[in-house]
C-alpha cells in the first residue's frame, strides 16, 4: 500500500498543476512538445466553532493541457486529497478551450468561478461558456452543476446531497487589469426540484431560483486593492443576500518569488440560499463577521498562509470562529 501511495504521489507531482483560484492563477508550466503540465501540493489545518471541529488535509492538484494549435487546447483538472489516513480523488475534469480573440469558449466539465470572487459559484459545470471582449467582457454560462456536496441550509455546513441543477448565467465585467476602477454584474437562473420550497423562492411550487449580483473594486497600485460585492436572491422568503468588502495589500499568488507577501482584512455576510457551491475559505456560509489573513513565501514557489474569521451564525446567533493554516508548494 505504501508503494502504491508513493507512486501515486510522485506521479501527481510530476504530471499536474495546482491553482488556488481560477481568478488569480498564473501557471509556470512545463512542456514536452504540445503537452504541458504543472502541479502543487497543499496541506491545511482548520479549527472551527461552534462545531469545535478540527481537520487536517492535504491536496494534490493536477492540470495537464494539450495545445492543438495557437487557438485550441484540451485542459484537465484532477485533485487527490486525504487526511493522512486515507487518500481519495475527485473525478477528472476535462474541457475544450478556444481562444479566437475577442471571442473565446470552454466546453465540457468547465470550472465555474464567477465574478463575485467565487462567493456564489466555485465549482464545476457540465456544459459550456462563451466570452467576448477584453477590457469590457461578456460571459454566458449554460449547463448542469453536478456535485455530491452542497451548502446545507440553514446551518451553512457542507453536506452530502445530490445536486443536479441546471444553470443559465450572465457576467458583465469591466477590468483593464491595471490601476484604477473595475467592476461588473451577474445574473443566474437555476432549475432544481430542491428549489420547491420557500428557502429558495416564495412560491414553493416552482423549482427555480434567481440570483443577481454586483461587484466593484479599485486598484490604488499593483499591490493595494479594495474590492466589494453584493448578491441577492429576491425570490426567496425571507430574502437572503451576500455582502463582502475586503482590503488587500501586497502580492503573493501562485508560484511566488522568495519574500513575496500579502495581507488582507474584510467583512462578509454569507447568506446560504444563494451561494449554492461557493467558496468558504475565509468565512463559514450562513454566518457574518470579520476575517483577515497573511500569506508569505519563505522560499520560491512555497507559500505559508494564516487565516482567521470571527462572527456569528445569521439564524441562531451562535458565535463562530475559524482558524486556518495552509502550506502550499508549487512544482
Amino acid at each position: 500500500m505504501k508503494k502504491i501511495f508513493t507512486a501515486s504521489l510522485t506521479a501527481a507531482l510530476v504530471f499536474g498543476m495546482g491553482a488556488e483560484t481560477f481568478a488569480e492563477y498564473d501557471a509556470e508550466r512545463h512542456s514536452i512538445g504540445k503537452f504541458q503540465w504543472s502541479a502543487s501540493l497543499k496541506a491545511d489545518f482548520v479549527h472551527r466553532r461552534p462545531q469545535y471541529s478540527y481537520s487536517h488535509k492535504y491536496h494534490i492538484y493536477l492540470t495537464p493541457r494539450y495545445q492543438f494549435d495557437e487557438h485550441l487546447s484540451l485542459n484537465g483538472n484532477v485533485e487527490f486529497y486525504g487526511d493522512y489516513k486515507k487518500m481519495r480523488n475527485e473525478d477528472p475534469e476535462f474541457y475544450l478551450s478556444g481562444d479566437y480573440a475577442p471571442w473565446g469558449f470552454n466546453v465540457g466539465l468547465v470550472p465555474l468561478y464567477t465574478n463575485e470572487g467565487g462567493m456564489i459559484f466555485d465549482t464545476v459545470m457540465l456544459g459550456g461558456e462563451v466570452n467576448w471582449g477584453k477590457d469590457f467582457g461578456v460571459r454566458l454560462y449554460g449547463g448542469k452543476i453536478k456535485d455530491e456536496e452542497i451548502i446545507s441550509r440553514p446551518s451553512g455546513e457542507f453536506s452530502e446531497d445530490d445536486a443536479n441543477t441546471t444553470l443559465v448565467g450572465l457576467n458583465l465585467q469591466y477590468d483593464t487589469k491595471k490601476t484604477g476602477l473595475y467592476g461588473g454584474a451577474g445574473f443566474y437562473y437555476l432549475w432544481d426540484d430542491q428549489f420547491r420550497n420557500e428557502i429558495y423562492n416564495s412560491n414553493g411550487t416552482i423549482g427555480a431560483a434567481e440570483i443577481w449580483s454586483v461587484n466593484a473594486g479599485y486598484r490604488f497600485s499593483k499591490k493595494f486593492n479594495v474590492f466589494a460585492t453584493y448578491a441577492a436572491n429576491e425570490k426567496a422568503a425571507p430574502q437572503e443576500y451576500i455582502w463582502k468588502g475586503q482590503v488587500s495589500y501586497g502580492k503573493c499568488g501562485s508560484y511566488p518569488n522568495r519574500g513575496d507577501w500579502m495581507v488582507y482584512a474584510g467583512y462578509t455576510r454569507y447568506g446560504t440560499n444563494l451561494s449554492y457551491q461557493g467558496k468558504d475559505d475565509d468565512v463559514t456560509p450562513g454566518s457574518r463577521g470579520f476575517n483577515c489573513g497573511l500569506k508569505y513565501a519563505p522560499f520560491r514557489n512555497v507559500s505559508l498562509a494564516v487565516k482567521y474569521s470571527k462572527g456569528e451564525l445569521i439564524k441562531s446567533k451562535k458565535h463562530t470562529e475559524k482558524i486556518s493554516g495552509v502550506v502550499q508548494i508549487y512544482f
